[in-house]
């Protein structure tokens, strides 16, 4: 049996640091915070039209909602509505 020589890592055997973890969930929210439209007070770039992290938006929805876990339910919405819009777009675009 031959043995390759090359240094080719197995990318299944490590698993992602936490830290790693953390940066990417970090972007995607702040991505998914940076589409949004927002309110009257807080334009943003407006890929999707939701308001979920503005103080009298979602937040304030969510937080009448699930108290104890308003903000991660926010950030989950937010990155939600992200995935969805580029799914959508995704879709749309390979039709073409």
């Amino acid at each position: 049996m031959s043995t390759s020589n090359t240094a080719e890592p197995n990318l299944l055997k490590t698993a992602p640091l936490p830290s790693e973890i953390d940066s990417l969930l970090a972007s995607q929210i702040i991505v998914a915070w940076a589409g949004e439209r927002g309110g009257d007070d807080e334009r943003r770039q407006g890929w999707w039209r939701t308001d979920l992290v503005s103080e009298y938006g979602g937040r304030d929805f969510f937080k009448r909602l699930l108290a104890r876990t308003s903000e991660w339910a926010v950030l989950q919405a937010v990155r939600e509505a992200a995935l969805r819009t580029d799914f959508h777009r995704k879709e749309a675009s390979s039709r073409c």
